[in-house]
């Protein structure tokens, strides 16, 4: 019987770029790390899509009070983006 959650193929191949990137001869350290970020996601993905899935519908504060929660990880994200492009263009003017 197939799954059909996209979710759940998305936490199986996080899983298994994580053990792959063990298992090298030679590990990639920032390989590692993108892998395991990238299981954090899946697995964080697939339990808030099987909580909405379960939960009543949300009021509007509700879906206010989940969005200051996920507000700040948007925002540390584009800081992020934006000092690595920054980066960048310094190295250019050199």
């Amino acid at each position: 019987m197939r799954n059909d959650l996209p979710h759940k193929d998305n936490l199986n191949m996080a899983r298994s770029r994580v053990a792959v990137a063990y298992r090298r001869k030679e590990r990639d350290a920032q390989e590692i790390i993108e892998a395991r970020r990238d299981l954090a996601v899946a697995k964080l993905e697939a339990y808030i899509d099987k909580v909405v899935a379960e939960a009543p519908e949300f009021t509007p504060e509700q879906y206010d009070k989940l969005w200051v929660l996920l507000k700040p990880a948007r925002e540390n994200i584009r800081c992020k983006r934006l000092a690595e492009l920054d980066a960048q263009s310094r190295k250019k003017a050199r």
